[in-house]
């Protein structure tokens, strides 16, 4: 297996020298992403003209769901945008709301503040119920008067017109990210584009309708992805999808022979693809991160994530290329720059740095020296076995 790039040999570059390097060519999108992007688009900001026509093939899919609680996301996204100004940002949406990024509520000077109640904390991010108008009195009375008066309460009609809990998460980092930068930047759930070219896949006989009809297909994909993040494990991991139970909750698979069960709750799917496709149009089913991920390397979409995703992605490159006789380029895996580009943009300060009207990002720190910023950090999250632990030993 090739690694995406040798990111140290890059770490004398600027921010924005190092991501323009890793960005090869603009291409066409396919009809079928630009479909897909324009529906969803449209499902979130009604009032916003958008076409797949002017947009780049790089997809940001680094980040989860939620408010920017964390520095390394707000991070990222400055960093693609104003470097080559990409946008739109596809976080997953596919993680419980009381997990990795906290997707339930807001951050704010290390106290959590809730959007949604305690019965919806195992709730999927793709699948909890939208905020009612009795739900944001709650979160007024709550929150933060400057918070609410900030973010909340300019896009209130917004939010109360908003169809989904996932979608108003968009509008609210919308509305953070224009006051940051004074600009638009859009975010959509990544599954609300992969989940039409999922079944679109399975109902014209693509490459998941080929693991789910050949046997032998499955098996390879199964063992050479045994393990690897946003696959499956022996106890961890979902294979191919994610479903919801009757509570809305998260609910990982494992497939024992052809039936798909449920890890943490008792749940049985049959592995046939009429119901798949039932499922998957009714919302109950939604790729996982490899599936949608497949489905986007698939359609010619480069993939920009941190220093997880660079190292998971490039199996998953070189498993599609082996199983299905491709030759997907390892220059569709793109480093995100997931950490902080100024030393003080802490997490105490994501929120109160919005009023501040001069604020500027410098993007001409060296790649080395933006690690350095957040090195604490990664030396917590990574572990030496991790390819990128390589990288924080010549720093």
């Amino acid at each position: 297996m090739k690694s995406s790039l040798d990111i140290c040999n890059f770490l004398e570059l600027n921010i924005e020298t190092f991501i323009k390097s890793q960005i090869i060519g603009k291409k066409t999108l396919s009809d079928k992403i630009k479909n897909s992007l324009e529906s969803a688009f449209k499902s979130i900001y009604p009032e916003s003209s958008f076409s797949g026509d002017d947009l780049f093939n790089v997809f940001h899919t680094a980040l989860h769901l939620s408010m920017p609680n964390q520095p390394e996301d707000i991070s990222s996204v400055i960093a693609f945008h104003q470097s080559i100004k990409i946008n739109i940002f596809f976080p997953t949406a596919v993680v419980r709301v009381n997990g990795i990024g906290y997707a339930r509520g807001i951050i704010y000077n290390n106290k959590k503040y809730p959007f949604l109640k305690n019965d919806y904390e195992q709730n999927g991010t793709i699948f909890a119920p939208g905020l009612e108008n009795k739900d944001f009195q709650r979160i007024k009375k709550n929150l933060p008067h400057s918070v609410w008066e900030r973010l909340f309460e300019p896009i209130l009609v917004k939010l109360l017109e908003s169809p989904s809990y996932s979608s108003q998460l968009c509008l609210l980092n919308q509305r953070l990210y224009s006051l940051i930068l004074k600009e638009s930047i859009f975010f959509i759930p990544l599954e609300l584009v992969t989940g039409p070219l999922l079944i679109d896949d399975l109902e014209n006989r693509g490459f998941f309708w080929r693991i789910m009809k050949d046997e032998d297909i499955r098996q390879l994909i199964y063992n050479k992805l045994f393990g690897v993040k946003g696959c499956w494990g022996t106890d961890r991991g979902t294979f191919l999808f994610y479903s919801r139970d009757g509570k809305n909750d998260l609910v990982s698979l494992y497939l024992d022979k052809n039936t798909l069960l449920g890890r943490e709750r008792n749940l049985e799917i049959p592995f046939d693809l009429d119901e798949i496709l039932l499922r998957s149009k009714r919302g109950d089913l939604i790729p996982s991160v490899f599936t949608s991920l497949s489905l986007l390397l698939i359609n010619n979409i480069t993939l920009v994530g941190g220093y997880f995703q660079v190292e998971y992605l490039a199996h998953y490159i070189s498993a599609l290329n082996e199983v299905f006789e491709l030759d997907l380029p390892y220059s569709q895996n793109v480093f995100g720059c997931g950490f902080l580009l100024k030393e003080d943009l802490t997490q105490e300060k994501i929120i109160e740095m919005i009023d501040n009207e001069n604020k500027t990002f410098n993007l001409n720190i060296t790649l080395r020296q933006g690690l350095r910023n957040n090195l604490n950090n990664l030396k917590k999250t990574l572990k030496p076995s991790d390819s990128f632990f390589t990288v924080l030993e010549k720093l």
